[in-house]
């Protein structure tokens, strides 16, 4: 759980900069490989989070959201969420915000301690 845990915080905490946190990410506006990657493996994710959560299958659904550490980790490295440009700052902080959102449904990871 620590590893899901920290991606969680790192995530609450960019998100808690940010005021203008609207909408769906939208794929055709993601420019870096690493963004493309963790929405990628998200959107798969989230459809299977989706069944799994509805079943109660809670520990699945863990593993699915730990499938997503790798291309997470690489966004944070490599992407700048918080972009001068505003649609690809509104759109990262979209994605980070659904991602979150689908860890929040299946455990409180701001209560896990690392």
């Amino acid at each position: 759980f620590v590893p899901l845990s920290l991606a969680f915080k790192r995530i609450n905490n960019i998100l808690a900069q940010a005021t203008d946190i609207s909408g769906e990410p939208e794929p055709s506006l993601m420019v870096e490989d690493a963004e493309k990657n963790v929405a990628s493996d998200y959107f798969q994710a989230k459809d299977m989070l989706d069944e799994l959560i509805s079943a109660r299958r809670y520990e699945e659904a863990l593993c699915v959201m730990a499938s997503l550490g790798p291309s997470l980790d690489r966004f944070f490295v490599e992407v700048m969420v918080l972009a001068e440009d505003e649609g690809l700052r509104r759109n990262r902080l979209a994605l980070l915000r659904s991602i979150r959102d689908q860890f929040s449904r299946v455990a409180k990871f701001n209560e896990i301690q690392g």
